[in-house]
C-alpha cells in the first residue's frame, strides 16, 4: 500500500511538474476541460470557436505526453 501511494506521489508531481511549463493558454484550457465536461462550454467561457479548443487542446496534449515520456524516471514509473 505505501509503495503504491509513493508511485501515485512520483507520478503526480511528474504530471504537475510538466503541466507548469505549458504556457498559461494550455494550463487555463486543460483545467477548464478537466473540469467542464463540454467542449463548447469551454470554448464559450474562453471566447473562442470550438474548433479552436479541439485543436488546442490536442496540441496541448500532445506537448504534454511528449514531455511527461521525454522525462528521466518515466521509464521506472511507467509500472
Amino acid at each position: 500500500m505505501i509503495a503504491q501511494t509513493e508511485d501515485f506521489e512520483e507520478k503526480q508531481q511528474l504530471f504537475d511538474t510538466m503541466f507548469q511549463k505549458l504556457g498559461d493558454k494550455c494550463q487555463e484550457l486543460l483545467k477548464l476541460s478537466f473540469t467542464i465536461k463540454s467542449m463548447e462550454e469551454v470554448a464559450e467561457k474562453l471566447n473562442v470557436t470550438y474548433g479552436y479548443v479541439r485543436k488546442k487542446k490536442s496540441l496541448c496534449i500532445g506537448q504534454l505526453a511528449e514531455w511527461i515520456q521525454g522525462a528521466k524516471n518515466f521509464n521506472s514509473l511507467k509500472k
